[in-house]
């Protein structure tokens, strides 16, 4: 079985690249026309690009939760850092 093969099983259907017969521009023209919409509405848009690889590999979450938390932020802006770090897949725009 070739690593691709195998490797899908795990990529949710809206990850696009590094995928056969996919790319990124059809998402990048998505999320285009999505803000050119809300702008167009006066409605404000919050966007978050994470790159994961390798990125925070040795942090100790909890710790970072602990500081966060008394810090006064948003609870749903805490939640969101939370369910960022802790769920392995997050698909909602």
């Amino acid at each position: 079985m070739k690593l691709q093969n195998y490797s899908q099983e795990f990529m949710t259907e809206t990850q696009n690249g590094f995928r056969m017969g996919r790319s990124c521009k059809d998402p990048i023209f998505c999320l285009k026309l999505l803000i050119e919409k809300r702008r167009e509405f006066n409605l404000e848009t919050h966007l978050l690009f994470i790159d994961y690889e390798e990125a925070f590999d040795n942090i100790q979450r909890q710790i970072l939760f602990n500081i966060l938390k008394p810090k006064h932020i948003l609870d749903t802006l805490f939640k969101a850092i939370v369910d960022i770090y802790t769920l392995q897949n997050i698909d909602k725009i």
